[in-house]
């Protein structure tokens, strides 16, 4: 059963926190949920969900993530 993202929660893309009553973008690849702060996130981890499946990741490119929030 998918749970709701608490706060303290990031945004496996962006590493924006996340809080469960503004969240609605969401994902769940392999029956683990993930939450986003935005589509445009979303889409970016939905390309290639693998490279994101770690505990505590964030925007690792080194520029702004998809949503405007530099990583």
């Amino acid at each position: 059963m998918a749970t709701r993202p608490t706060v303290g929660q990031q945004d496996p893309v962006c590493g924006k926190p996340l809080d469960s009553s503004r969240t609605t973008v969401s994902s769940e690849p392999a029956g683990n949920m993930y939450y986003f702060c935005s589509c445009e996130c979303k889409a970016v981890f939905d390309k290639n969900p693998d490279g994101f499946r770690t505990s505590e990741r964030t925007n690792t490119q080194g520029a702004d993530g998809p949503c405007g929030r530099q990583g």
